[in-house]
Formats: structure tokens, C-alpha cells, sequence
């Protein structure tokens, strides 16, 4: 072999040994940066959020926020996609109203949660680890959501709504909002599928054929057998394109007004969230077709 052949080898064997130890120093770089933002994000959710969200409580009774683990649940089945879950959360923690809660239960509850002394920065690095993150969970939490919500599932999120976009959380809950959050265009309906019709003439049935005692356990019941009729819906639910995404919006009204009963703690809340989700589902054909 003579001198040239076994310089350009070296050279090869030099050049290969380089690229590999470029790619490891570059991998553990984008490790060391992506630990060093998870850290950063679980030190600003422990020194912000815990003070009222703490994962710590013994019972749900205890308890002067929801779980983070809760938020999460509800901020994911309306904002599923991780630009739209940031953003949203990320301006309730840096603007938290009453008109804009996704959370209507909870603000019912525990009111309006106070406005954080952080940067929108911190703010979004809080939402986007809450996103990416497992969230600690009370211990008491998931046998609190299988009574509450039948599990997982009682949330809200199927297969009907995997593809749903964010704006329709936003003041989901106020008793006619939604109403113009999928205003008609040319007084022409949106588009309904046959399944997700006779979902909606069950949840009337459902309704209609309510026995409240006017306690608290009837009217959680009662919300109890939305809850399954929902799920239900969602996993059925063929829509696509606009009129998905009008589906989409109602829903998540009445799903918020749904929980608001689950949470229900006096008989006249009660009487009244009923009410106006009869109103809702009697609505709904002025909308849908």
C-alpha cells in the first residue's frame, strides 16, 4: 500500500471517530438543556402552584384548589394540541377572570384564582411543563374521579374530540356564550351526523326523565349519567372539518355546565344549572342539522 492510500485512510478513520464524538457531545448538550428546563419548570409549578394546588392533601374535602392533575385533564380535552394548551394557560395564569375560566365547577367552588406576581416567560414555562410532564396526583384523587367521573374518560376527551381546537374553552361555561362562539353564517346550521343527534335526544331523555330529590346526591347522579351519555357521544362522533369544530364548542359548554352540577352544593345551584342545560339541549337544533 503505498503512502498516499494510507494517509487518506487515516484521514477517513480521523474524520468518522470526530462526527461520532460531535453527535454524543451535541445529544448530551440537548440532554443536559432539556433536564435543565424540566427542573426549572417543576421549581416554578412547586413555588407557584402548590401553595393552593398541592398535591399533598388528604382528601378531597381539603382541598382549596383542584389538583393540577385536574386542570391538566381539562385543559387537554379543550386544548389538545401543545401550542394551543400553552397559550391558553398560560394567559389564565397571567390574566385569571371570572368570564374566561375553563374551570366553571371550580371557580363556583373556590373562585377566582389570584393573579400570579410572575413573568408571562415563567408563566409559559409553568404551562409547558404541566403539558409535557406526568403532574403528581393526590393519593385520593383517582377513587375521587372514578365515583365523580367513571374514570379517565368522564373528562371528556374521546375519540370525538381528539381533533377539537382550543377557542371554544374559553367562557365555555357562562349560560349563553357558546351561542356566539358558533353563530350561523347566512342563517345556514352547521352539519350534524345521525349518531350525534340521537346522542343529544338521549342526554333530553336523560333530562326529561330526571327524579331530583333536590339534594346534592341526586343532582351528582344526575350528572353521573351525562357523563357516560357523553362519552358515549364522543367515541361515536364522525364530524369533521367546521362543523367538528362547532360540535366541539357546544360541547364543551354543556360539559362545563355538566361538572358545575357534579360539584353542585345547595339545591337552588342546583334547579338552575339543570335548567340551563335543558336550555342548551333544546338549543341545539337551532344550531345543527
Amino acid at each position: 500500500m503505498n503512502l498516499n492510500c494510507k494517509v487518506l485512510i487515516v484521514s477517513v478513520i480521523v474524520v468518522l471517530f470526530g462526527s461520532c464524538s460531535d453527535t454524543t457531545n451535541s445529544q448530551d448538550s440537548q440532554s443536559s438543556v432539556s433536564s435543565e428546563s424540566v427542573n426549572e419548570g417543576l421549581t416554578l409549578v412547586k413555588n407557584n402552584c402548590y401553595v393552593c394546588h398541592n398535591p399533598n392533601t388528604k382528601s378531597h374535602d381539603d382541598i382549596i384548589a383542584p389538583p393540577l392533575i385536574a386542570v391538566k385533564k381539562r385543559y387537554l380535552m379543550a386544548y389538545p394540541s401543545q401550542d394551543e394548551f400553552v397559550r391558553e394557560m398560560t394567559h389564565w395564569i397571567t390574566e385569571p377572570k371570572e368570564d374566561l375560566a375553563l374551570m366553571r365547577g371550580a371557580v363556583e367552588r373556590f373562585k377566582v384564582m389570584p393573579k400570579l406576581a410572575i413573568s408571562k416567560e415563567d408563566a409559559q414555562k409553568i404551562a409547558q411543563y404541566i403539558f409535557e410532564n406526568e403532574v403528581e396526583a393526590p393519593a385520593w384523587f383517582a377513587e375521587h374521579e372514578k365515583q365523580q367521573h367513571g374514570g379517565d374518560a368522564g373528562q371528556g376527551r374521546g375519540k370525538g374530540m381528539g381533533n377539537g381546537h382550543g377557542h371554544a374553552g374559553q367562557g365555555g361555561g357562562r349560560s349563553n356564550a357558546w351561542m356566539s362562539d358558533i353563530a350561523l353564517v347566512d342563517g345556514k346550521k352547521w352539519e350534524s351526523d345521525d349518531i350525534t343527534m340521537e346522542h343529544i335526544e338521549n342526554l333530553k331523555q336523560i333530562i326529561a326523565d330526571n327524579k331530583v330529590r333536590d339534594d346534592e346526591a341526586a343532582f351528582k347522579g344526575l350528572a353521573k349519567k351525562m357523563t357516560k351519555e357523553l362519552d358515549l357521544l364522543f367515541s361515536d362522533c364522525t364530524m369533521e372539518g367546521p362543523d367538528h369544530d362547532a360540535l366541539h364548542k357546544y360541547l364543551v359548554s354543556l360539559i362545563n355546565k355538566k361538572d358545575m352540577l357534579a360539584e353542585v352544593d345547595s339545591q337552588e345551584k342546583g334547579r338552575k344549572i339543570v335548567a340551563r342545560i335543558q336550555e342548551q339541549l333544546n338549543d341545539y337544533e337551532r344550531f345543527f342539522q
